[in-house]
């Protein structure tokens, strides 16, 4: 029975050995390692499939055969005092070395009898080339990371809790790496202007958590508590020790903000500066296109800065400006700076003027890539400087026209006297003779000829502009037909003359002698301008002149006109004799003209608020055009002048008269009227002969210029002593000399010199008729 047990019990371990063997067996083969047993003389006595592989063998190829046989000589000298050694010991021992170009990792293992001594040695040969490879590349991988000029951190994500900063992390944030090892992220961030610290991680991980990637700028904390800006890019990773990891690259941008932030300042000042300029600032490109203008520069031109933007240069200036601006361009691709005037063309049409100063802009490469410009708007400037030469023409003008006009006084203040004398006598004596006599015709020749006088009297203080002229409203049309017939004669046979009409022509406000003056003197240098036969036209037509013609015609202003044009089929004149006909005494007529003709017509005109334009070329004739303003005045009916018999009187009445021969003009045709007379040939005269009267007196009338006293003054005088009397004052002086005494503002007291009696009379029966 005990043998049949033991038997069974041995049959069982004898499977159960079997099981063991198995398991060994499929554990050995399915090792990666390759599996040697050694006995002690280094004969192969099992391996495993790996061994077999790796030797390119079969078992029984193996198996039974020594170590040297199966490794070579050479190598196996190499493992020979490893495996004395391990006999020796009983220790293991392990090592690398290369075989094949592979990396082997050795181990011998001792195997032990009952008796503890080694009687075995088990290899495990293992191959890590690859993962030395790996091993190497990570080694190398953390050398970079740690080492890198970029701060790395990894930080846990369900916490924040850094697990991992490198070198240069420590650097810029100023920890050690286990001051920060287990620490809150949330501790590096500065707080920002919206959020604290913990917001700014929030933040982060909001955006992390939907794309895995966070990008931008964060403001951190050091440890010293200054604070920086860096660079971040941060990233999710699935870690196979960490899990979900947060793997952080920051670079220190605090200098590169700092010197953006100053170049952002100073791009803002340098804008803010080129934007507020006076001066316009204008880039263009190599192909002269428009890149950019500050706004001075389009307003300038009247655009906004988009249209001006990617126009070519050429777009803002006429032909004239293009072909000079070709030019300038060639000297900006040859690297020359240049400042000149140059007129551009605004956007409604007008031209420009401005002072432009250009220069090139080269590339690093030395190449011509475009120009910049300040350019100056001097069009006021410019038009300043045009008034300034129309002043000083108008003003040496002037001079010579005040020249004259101090000798044409003077001369026409003893005209004056004269002519009073000679028509004071010359009506007086008409009164008195039959009107069938002979006498009357040869009287009445004397008086046409002295009103004539007078007129060339006005004429002559018209061209000085002293004269104070009796401006009426006046059909031009009307005027000039009366005219026609002797305006006819004026020019002779060999001249046709013809006058077109304009329709319904303006009104004008001006007085008639002045424009029968006007009218002749244009005729007659028309006549003169014409050799042999010619033809002379006169026409009149309404104009209503705009800004745009007042803009060509500096001596215009906008408004309505009455225009007359006289033109002839002369000789005509070239541009440099144009410019001078207005002036005092210029004449090509030699001997033949006095130089006086045309610039009493610009003086008259001017006197009246019109202007001259004058058309002419060498051979082609001339035109003369006259501008006179309309009037906005009605006509008024005026009654006709009282005869003379009808201007009787019966006052008292004192006449103070410097010129002797005035004086008794003066009491002859008064006394003749009934009048009773005092005459004085003084002032002191006139105040004893006040003083001295027991009666009234009516009147005073009296000389404004005289040697002791003026006339104002004595009037003054004279009303303290007869607070009644009534005053007249006369003169032959232009207004210029006696328009301080403020006689003239009361033209119904005011008789000018020379008159005839009836308007003496008249004028003097209108002051007595006056309530005081």
């Amino acid at each position: 029975m005990v043998e049949k047990q033991t038997y069974e019990e041995l049959e069982k371990r004898i499977k159960e050995l079997e099981q063991i063997t198995e398991n060994l067996s499929l554990l050995l083969n399915s090792h990666n390692d390759a599996i040697i047993l050694l006995d002690n003389n280094h004969n192969i006595i099992e391996c495993n499939i790996e061994t077999l592989r790796r030797f390119n063998k079969i078992r029984d190829e193996i198996i039974g055969i020594d170590s040297e046989t199966l490794l070579g000589s050479e190598l196996y000298q190499k493992r020979k005092k490893f495996l004395d050694q391990v006999f020796k010991s009983g220790k293991s021992c392990e090592f690398e070395d290369e075989r094949d170009g592979r990396l082997i990792h050795s181990i011998f293992y001792p195997v032990f009898d009952e008796s503890g001594t080694v009687i075995k040695i088990v290899i495990t040969a293992s191959d890590i080339t690859e993962e030395r490879y790996i091993e190497n590349m990570l080694n190398l991988e953390k050398h970079i990371v740690q080492n890198m000029a970029q701060g790395v951190s990894i930080v846990q994500p369900n916490n924040g809790t850094i697990i991992y900063v490198n070198s240069f992390f420590e650097h810029i944030f100023g920890y050690n790496s286990n001051e920060l090892i287990g620490k809150n992220v949330a501790v590096l961030n500065a707080p920002n202007e919206k959020n604290n610290p913990e917001q700014v991680a929030d933040e982060i991980m909001s955006v992390l958590n939907e794309k895995n990637i966070w990008t931008g700028e964060i403001n951190h904390i050091k440890k010293d508590g200054t604070t920086f800006w860096s660079y971040a890019k941060i990233s999710a990773y699935n870690h196979p020790k960490f899990g979900k990891i947060w793997l952080g690259i920051h670079e220190d941008i605090t200098h590169r903000k700092q010197v953006y932030s100053a170049l952002k300042e100073s791009e803002k000042k340098y804008r803010l500066l080129v934007e507020n300029l006076h001066e316009g600032i204008w880039l263009i490109d190599k192909d002269a296109y428009t890149t950019f203008v500050n706004p001075p520069m389009a307003k300038m031109l009247g655009y906004t800065i988009d249209e001006m933007l990617g126009k070519h240069l050429f777009s803002f200036m006429d032909k004239k400006g293009v072909a000079i601006a070709n030019i300038n361009l060639e000297r900006r691709k040859q690297g020359l700076k240049d400042s000149h005037d140059f007129e551009f063309i605004h956007k409604d049409g007008r031209l420009i003027y401005t002072l432009i100063e250009t220069s090139p802009i080269i590339d690093n490469n030395g190449n011509y890539i475009g120009a910049i410009a300040g350019v100056i708007d001097i069009t006021e400037r410019k038009r300043m400087e045009d008034e300034k030469q129309q002043l000083e023409y108008k003003y040496y003008h002037s001079q010579k026209m005040e020249a004259i006009g101090r000798l044409s006084s003077g001369i026409a203040h003893d005209f004056n006297n004269m002519l009073s004398i000679i028509l004071g006598y010359a009506q007086l004596s008409l009164i008195k003779i039959d009107i069938s006599s002979p006498i009357y015709d040869n009287i009445n020749e004397i008086i046409s000829a002295g009103q004539r006088s007078v007129d060339l009297i006005k004429q002559l203080m018209a061209f000085s502009r002293k004269q104070k002229i009796s401006a009426q409203l006046i059909d031009l049309n009307k005027r000039i037909r009366q005219n026609e017939k002797m305006l006819s004669l004026l020019l002779g046979e060999d001249i046709e003359f013809k006058f077109i009409q304009g329709e319904n022509i303006w009104m004008v406000n001006m007085d008639p002698s002045q424009i029968d003056q006007v009218v002749t003197n244009l005729l007659v240098n028309s006549r003169d301008a014409i050799e042999g036969v010619g033809r002379i036209v006169i026409e009149t037509s309404n104009k209503v002149l705009d800004k745009h013609f007042c803009a060509n015609n500096p001596c215009a202003t906008p408004g309505e006109y009455v225009m007359i044009s006289i033109s002839d089929n002369g000789h005509g004149m070239d541009k440099l004799t144009t410019e001078q006909i207005f002036e005092p005494f210029f004449t090509t007529k030699g001997d033949r003209g006095t130089g006086l003709g045309l610039s009493t017509v610009y003086a008259i005109i001017t006197q009246n608020k019109g202007f001259i334009d004058v058309f002419s070329e060498p051979g082609n004739g001339t035109t003369f055009k006259i501008y006179i303003p309309r009037s906005e005045k009605k006509p008024q009916i005026i009654s006709e002048t009282p005869i003379i018999e009808t201007l009787k009187g019966t006052e008292t009445i004192l006449v103070v008269e410097d010129e002797d021969l005035i004086l008794k003009v003066c009491r002859r045709a008064l006394e003749g009227h009934g009048y009773n007379v005092i005459t004085a040939g003084n002032p002191s005269e006139a105040m004893s002969l006040v003083a001295n009267h027991q009666g009234d007196i009516h009147l005073l009338i009296t000389d404004i210029i005289m040697p002791e006293m003026n006339g104002k003054d004595l009037s003054e005088i004279i009303k303290t002593m007869k607070p009644d009397i009534k005053v007249s004052f006369m003169s032959g002086y232009t207004s210029d000399i006696i328009g301080d005494f403020k006689v003239l503002e009361e033209e119904q007291r005011f008789i000018h010199k020379p008159f005839l009696p009836d308007y003496f009379l008249m004028k003097i029966r209108k002051v007595l008729d006056q309530e005081n």
